[in-house]
């Protein structure tokens, strides 16, 4: 291999692999809801027993933007709504305070919170809501995050497999401009005798010219979000494609199932390979 020859090669695998924060792909972190007893005991912080009688603060439409990712250690920013609740001891006995549908955002740098952007909360204890969100986060939502990989919306077709593997061949290519455009992306993933779990996605699949059918000759004929699943059983590296055939017509499965197996191994599989180390 020639200097010229390595440093296209090298150019191109950074080209596939980077993400950046423009064009990352979201994940969607489930609702949730911590109390003062398990505030007090994922911290210990007695003072803030102290403090409240009670504390309930419920976070949802959670969305965290990753822009860097090493290993279990992210970094980005988390959105979220929330709704709190604390009862103090007042002078005249047990006093409550509520708000809801606050919006807030968090900056995180490697599962640790450096910034908390909170508007005013009213009646509320704003520090209070801030020491439940940090420890929410450090110590819930990130071992959330840990088993998901980050991924990115990517359109695929025959000429990016090549650029993958200069030697790749149509194996089944009964339509050969198929180009699909994988998206919303979800995973679940576990270290369990090597790896189990799942990802899912969403995909569109376009063809401008499907020759083998009269019927769409000569037509652009698109598919829009169709689902597919890819499921691992130990070995991260045999998946098993889920599709359901009956849904993608008059597209083949079979061109479907191996634009999204080489995806998968391209780029999904470096990522959980790293996850897992």
């Amino acid at each position: 291999m020639t200097p010229k020859t390595f440093l296209l090669c090298a150019i191109l695998a950074i080209a596939a692999f980077t993400v950046s924060a423009d064009d990352v792909e979201p994940l969607y972190l489930e609702n949730y809801t911590m109390t003062r007893d398990a505030y007090l005991q994922y911290t210990g912080d007695t003072q803030f027993g102290d403090d409240f009688l009670a504390f309930n603060l419920s976070v949802y439409n959670l969305v965290y933007t990753v822009t860097s990712r090493v290993r279990k250690f992210s970094s980005g920013n988390l959105t979220f709504t929330f709704d709190a609740n604390q009862t103090v001891d007042g002078t005249f006995g047990p006093s409550d305070k509520t708000v809801s549908n606050i919006q807030a955002s968090v900056e995180i740098a490697l599962n640790k919170v450096t910034n908390i952007i909170l508007p005013d909360v009213g009646d509320v204890s704003a520090e209070g809501v801030k020491k439940i969100v940090k420890a929410y986060i450090e110590y819930v939502a990130v071992s959330q995050v840990n088993y998901r990989i980050v991924l990115t919306e990517q359109y695929v077709d025959h000429d990016l497999l090549r650029t993958w593997n200069p030697t790749y061949a149509y194996k089944s290519a009964l339509v050969p401009d198929i180009q699909l455009r994988l998206f919303n992306f979800s995973s679940d993933l576990r270290p369990s005798q090597g790896v189990t779990g799942a990802i899912t996605l969403n995909f569109d699949a376009y063809s401008r010219f499907m020759s083998y059918t009269p019927r769409f000759r000569g037509k652009t004929l698109a598919l829009m979000a169709s689902q597919v699943g890819i499921i691992i059983r130990g070995d991260p590296e045999n998946p098993t494609i889920l599709l359901d055939s009956s849904n993608i017509r008059p597209f083949p499965e079979r061109d479907i199932i191996e634009i999204i197996t080489a995806y998968y191994l391209n780029v999904c599989l470096p990522r959980i390979r790293d996850l897992f180390a």
